[in-house]
C-alpha cells in the first residue's frame, strides 16, 4: 500500500503537467480524462497534499469543462475544488474554485449572481490578504462587467486585477479583457497596442486567436 501511494505521488504531477499541455493544444476532452484520473488517484480528502492535489485536478477539470461549455459538469468540478481545499484550510484555492464558478455562472447568463459571487469572493480574499485570489475576483468582475456592456467598469476591475495577477496566461486574459473595453470605448490605439501585445506574446492559442481577429476589427473600423 506504502509502494501504492508513492507511485501515486510520483505520477501526479506528472499527469498534471501532461494536461496542461493538452489544454494549451485545446485538447479540452483528453485534458479532463487526465484530471480525472488524478483526482482519483488522490487519497483522504483529510489529508493536506492529497487534498491539494485532488483540488487542483478538480479546478483544471472544470476549466476543461467550461471550454466545452458543460457547465453542469464544470460546477460540479469547482465545487469539488473548494470542498478539498476547505478541508485542509486552503483558503486561497477555494477561493479560486470560487471565482472559476462565477465565471461558469455568467457564461450561463445569470450575470447578477455571478458579480455577487465575486463580489462576496473580493470581500474575503481582502479580509484574508490573499491579493492573487483579490485580483483572480477583479478579474471575474471585470468579465462580468464587460458582458453587462458596463465598459468603463471593467477597464477599472480588469486593471486592478493585472496589479495582483502572477499567472501569466491569467494576466493575458485580463489584459485581453482590458482592450476589447478600450475598443467598445472607441479608445482604438490603446486596444490595438495591448492586442499586439498578446498576439507577439502570449501562449494561450485562444487569446493569441481573439488578438489577431480583433486586430483587424480595429483595422477594418479605421479603413
Amino acid at each position: 500500500e506504502a509502494e501504492e501511494g508513492d507511485r501515486s505521488m510520483t505520477a501526479r504531477p506528472r499527469l498534471m503537467a501532461y494536461g496542461r499541455v493538452l489544454e494549451l493544444d485545446s485538447c479540452w476532452r483528453l485534458a479532463a480524462d487526465v484530471y480525472e484520473t488524478v483526482a482519483r488517484l488522490c487519497g483522504s480528502e483529510g489529508e493536506r497534499v492529497e487534498a491539494q492535489d485532488a483540488a487542483a485536478a478538480f479546478i483544471r477539470l472544470g476549466e476543461c469543462r467550461r471550454q466545452e461549455a458543460r457547465w453542469n459538469e464544470a460546477h460540479v468540478a469547482f465545487h469539488a475544488a473548494a470542498r478539498h481545499a476547505l478541508a485542509v484550510g486552503d483558503m486561497a484555492t477555494e477561493l479560486r474554485a470560487r471565482c472559476l464558478d462565477a465565471t461558469v455562472t455568467s457564461e450561463r447568463g445569470n450575470l447578477p449572481k455571478a458579480d455577487a459571487q465575486l463580489r462576496r469572493a473580493a470581500r474575503d480574499a481582502r479580509a484574508a490578504g490573499l491579493k492573487d485570489a483579490f485580483a483572480l475576483a477583479m478579474h471575474g468582475r471585470a468579465h462580468v462587467a464587460y458582458q453587462r456592456k458596463r465598459y468603463e467598469s471593467a477597464v477599472r476591475f480588469a486593471f486592478r486585477a493585472l496589479r495582483g495577477l502572477r499567472d501569466q496566461l491569467a494576466r493575458d486574459r485580463a489584459l485581453a479583457d482590458v482592450a476589447t473595453s478600450f475598443a467598445e470605448l472607441g479608445v482604438r490605439q490603446a486596444a490595438r497596442d495591448a492586442q499586439l501585445i498578446l498576439a507577439a506574446t502570449t501562449q494561450d492559442p485562444l487569446v493569441r486567436g481573439a488578438a489577431l481577429v480583433n486586430l483587424m476589427e480595429l483595422a477594418g473600423l479605421d479603413r
